[in-house]
This record gives C-alpha cells, structure tokens and sequence, in this order.
C-alpha cells in the first residue's frame, strides 16, 4: 500500500507550525506518533514541534501497515520576506522600484543579474519585457524566497506614449490677473525672466477720466465682472470695438457698466485692474514654473463662458455669441472618440438645483442621453480611477460651479478653487497613472479681467457660421477671433521643465492634442488649424517621470467684496 509523505515547510522557527501531507492506496487509516492522531488515507494536518522531530506515519490496511518518516526541522534563526515592485505596470524603458524588507536575514540576492542587495532596501530596474523578479533571503538555519512581476507594455514614438489626457477647465480669469507676475517667481529661482506679464505701467481709465493702474489685489474674492460678446470688442478697443486695432483699455469701463448694472459695490470698476502673486497662488506658480505654461493661450471665442465650453468640446459654439437656448447635435470630441473606441469619462464636481450633473455635455449637448453611464462623479469615481490605474484614455473634468471651487468671479474663493484642483492634480502625480499621462488646467475665458495682449484676430471660423443670436444693439462680428489670453498649466512625466511657450494657440489645442494623439479627424476648421502642443513634451527623455513635491495651497487669504484692494 504506496503511502507518500510531505512536509511543508521542512523548516520553521521555534513556535511555528507546519503541515504533514499524506496520500496512500488501499488504506484504511493512517496514524501519526508523537500523539498527532488517527486520520483517512489522505489528508494533512498541522504540527508544532518544540525542537526538531522525525514524525512516523504508518499506514495500514487489509494487506498490512506500512511506515514512513518524515522531519520538520526547527532552527533558531528562521528568516522572513516581504517584497513588492512600484509601479506593477511601467512603460517600456522606463524604471520599476523594487522594495524588500526582511526578517533574520543575514543576505538577500535578486536574479535577473541584479546580485546581492542588502537586506531590506530598494532597487530601480527597467525590464525591457514582462519580468518576474526571484528575491531570496538567506539566515544561518535556511532561507526563503519570493517573487515579484513587473508587468511592461510597449511605448509608441513620441505622442504615442501619452495614455491618459486629463483636460480640467476652472472659470473666468485672464493670464495677467493670474500669472501676470510669473517672472518675480522665476527670478526667485534662478530662471529666465521670459514670461510677458502685466506691465507694471499698465492702466485703464473710468469713463471720468480717472486713471486705473494695474495693483496687487489683497482679497482672494472679487465682485463678478463680464466677458460677453459686446464686452470683450469694448475690452479690445473701447471707442471702436469693431476695430482690428487692439488698445486693451475697455476693462474698466465694462467693469463699471456691469457693477452699475447688476448694483455691485466697484461702480468705479477698479476690480478689473487688479492681480494675484505667487503668494496668493503659491501651487499653481510652483505647477506652471515647474512643468510649462503659454503666454500666447487664449479662450477661443469673445464671448463668455457658454459659447466657450462648447468649443472646448465640439471646436465651435454651432452659431452662439451668448448662451445657447437649445441642446446641439453638433459632433463633439466625445463621439470622435467613440468612433474610433477610445475610452472616455466625464468626472463632474457638482451637481444642479435638478439633479443633474453641472457638464456641458449633460446641459448642451443631445450626445449626453445616451451616455450617461460615462458622466460620473469626481468623488469617489476620479481618485478611485487614478489610484486603480483604471483611468480612461481621455478625461473631463467640471468645475465645481454651485460649491464655490470654481474660481469664478462673484464670491468664488480662488484659494479654495486652486485648493480643489491640487487634489485633482496630486493624486494623479501619486499613481500608477502618471507615468503615461498628461493634465492640461487651463480657465474658459478671462471673466473681463485685464489683459494687456490683444486676442488673436486672424483665426479661422470654425465652421463658417456667423453668430445667429446678436440683435441690433449688439456689436457686429464673427468667430474669427479669439477671446483674451486665460492661464495654461501642462503637467505630465513628459512635461519641459520651466517651459513658457510663445506659440499662439487658443484652447481646442488641447482638442488637436488629443485628436494627434488617437488619430482623429478634426472636429472644424478650428481646431485644424490649432498646433499640436507638441512642443511642450519630451518623450525621448521625460523630464518627470518621479515628479517634483508641491507646496500645499495658501488658505490664509482675506476674502470680502464691499471694498477694494
């Protein structure tokens, strides 16, 4: 009667069990000494021997017995092994961290041509295929082993190694208001002075005469100002608004009008003058200083936000100057990417007085109702995504419009709004998705805040179709300008560190970027003819594959609205 025997593990520290496996044929019960008991013919049991023990098995039978021996063997110094790799999926030719700590090991090699290591620690290795890694560790009484995979997928030339794009779009400010004084902070750190921001000589005027110079704002609040159609020709050139001829010196004046209008306390209009510093918007100076930003990034339409967000994306506003009074069937980039099977989510922050969610897409779009199930909360659906490494290859993601996170002038705390979208940033430079991703933060339009550079005035309509909703006291116009600049922030592994484009493009760049990365069609004539951004990446030598540490965002701020600075 065949009995075989095992005991796993043969060896243990003093206290630990083990377990005796056993198998036979024509047995009808099999006993083990050392007071273990009586059991079937096959079966396993644990054992705790106090030193080592030879354990007898005896099987018996209707043709007999027959015997075997087995021996855990207890040592004094046993060893233990935890391992594990970070990231488990990397791109090929990037580096994986192997970490181990051990127990009562006296060495520890890995294979793979990596040697002995020391006994708790880390390694960076680049495997160029899928590889699993043996790590041993080894003590005076024996040793263990265990083993770690780290998965590779193939890297595409240059664009092709971005897998994720993140597109995040706050509300209602211009690049002077914001990073009008980027160059005291790249001075700060050694960097070139080479961003064009606010002059400090530059002023506007209230209808009186009075003169309004640029300042520092000491609120981190400010009343609502207007970008709208009219508004935006004023800003551009007050006295001749269909002129081509930029003077910027209507800010002040619209701002008038409007807080005249709307009964806000800043009749003078002086709010429009004002700007923020880095140590109001410390992480977001540390963001564009650190990875890129543009000064040359405009908002595409001159108008406000609606007409805005549907360019950002459908590359036009089908015909609206102002808000759009119907859903569109115009093709957005979510149906491009549906077309050619690109993954892709909406992560919106809040929700409407109804219920629905706070997107464009839900509000203005028919495409919406029937793809729901892809407009998803940011909380918990965004960080639960990013930490998963199950990010979708494009990404949206809403402002927190009825919460107070957007930045939007009329109350909006920018501090808590810059807070907001730290979160938003962070956990994704703290993922398995970083490394094959890229965020671009940018704002839908300047909100009537000052800008000193003209809009772009030479852009093509993007689908030939001339504002259908101005009425006779309205300035005439079409869509083949742009509205003013707005802040531009490019994170990504990828990312030229300390860039500062110069190249002029408005934000359905970042539509080209994606439409160049997936090889899609363009939406309009718009977006064709927008560059690819390109410039600010590195794919042979990514700058920030192991990214900077960011300062948490200054909450210390005044916020108050019934005076100014």
């Amino acid at each position: 009667m065949p009995l075989s025997v095992v005991a796993n593990p043969q060896m243990i520290a003093p206290g630990q069990s083990a377990t005796l496996t056993w198998t036979s044929q024509n047995t009808t019960s099999v006993t083990i000494d050392h007071g273990v008991g009586t059991f079937g013919p096959s079966g396993n049991v644990n054992v705790s021997p106090a030193q080592d023990t030879v354990y007898t098995i005896t099987a018996t039978g209707p043709a007999g017995s027959t015997t075997q021996f087995v021996t855990v063997a207890v040592v004094s110094n046993a060893v233990t092994l935890n391992a594990s790799a970070s990231p488990q999926l990397i791109t090929q030719g990037q580096p994986s961290t192997l970490s181990w700590t051990t127990a009562g090991a006296t060495s520890v090699s890995i294979d793979n041509g990596i040697g002995s290591v020391a006994t708790s620690g880390s390694t960076s290795v680049a495997p160029a295929v899928n590889t699993t890694y043996t790590i041993t560790a080894t003590c005076d009484g024996g040793s263990t082993s265990t083993q770690v995979t780290v998965q590779v997928q193939s890297q595409e030339a240059g664009i092709g190694a971005v897998n994720h794009i993140i597109f995040m779009m706050q509300e209602n400010r211009s690049f002077d208001t914001y990073f009008g004084k980027l160059n005291d902070y790249r001075a700060s750190l050694g960097l070139p002075q080479n961003v064009d921001g606010i002059p400090s000589n530059a002023v506007n005027y209230e209808n009186d005469g009075t003169p309004v110079p640029v300042y520092k704002l000491q609120t981190e609040c400010i009343e609502e100002l207007t970008a709208g159609w009219n508004e935006s020709h004023w800003d551009f050139n007050l006295h001749n608004p269909t002129s081509l001829t930029p003077l910027m010196d209507g800010y002040v004046s619209t701002a008038q009008g409007y807080a005249q209008f709307q009964g806000e306390m800043d009749t003078a209009g002086k709010r429009a003058m004002g700007y923020y510093d880095s140590s109001d918007l410390n992480y977001y100076y540390f963001m564009a200083t650190q990875f890129a930003t543009s000064d040359r990034f405009f908002a595409p339409a001159p108008t406000q936000s609606v007409p805005n967000r549907l360019y950002a994306f459908a590359a036009t506003s089908a015909g609206y100057a102002k808000v759009a009074t119907s859903t569109l069937n115009t093709k957005t980039i979510f149906q491009s990417l549906d077309d050619a099977g690109i993954t892709w989510k909406i992560y919106y922050s809040d929700t409407l007085s109804d219920g629905q969610p706070a997107t464009s897409l839900s509000t203005f779009f028919n495409y919406y109702q029937q793809h729901q199930s892809q407009v998803v909360p940011v909380n918990p659906n965004y960080f639960n995504d990013v930490a998963a490494g199950t990010l979708p290859q494009f990404v949206f993601i809403e402002h927190g419009s009825q919460t107070g996170r957007d930045e939007h002038p009329g109350g909006a705390n920018i501090q808590v709004g810059a807070q907001y979208v730290s979160t938003i940033i962070n956990a994704l430079m703290n993922s398995p998705s970083w490394h094959d991703s890229a965020f671009f933060l940018t704002y839908d339009e300047p909100g009537g805040t000052y800008d000193h550079v003209p809009a772009l005035t030479n852009v093509p309509s993007p689908d030939g179709i001339p504002p259908q909703d101005l009425n006779s006291n309205d300035i005439p116009g079409d869509f083949t300008r742009t509205g003013m600049r707005v802040p531009v922030i490019v994170v990504s592994p990828f990312t030229v560190k300390n860039l500062v484009s110069h190249t002029p493009m408005d934000y359905t760049a970042v539509l080209k970027f994606v439409e160049t990365r997936f090889k899609l069609p363009a939406l309009t004539a718009r977006d064709a003819s927008m560059p690819d951004m390109t410039e600010f990446f590195d794919f042979v030598n990514p700058p920030w594959m192991t990214p900077p540490n960011p300062p948490a965002q200054n909450m210390n701020g005044a916020c108050y609205l019934d005076h100014l600075p």
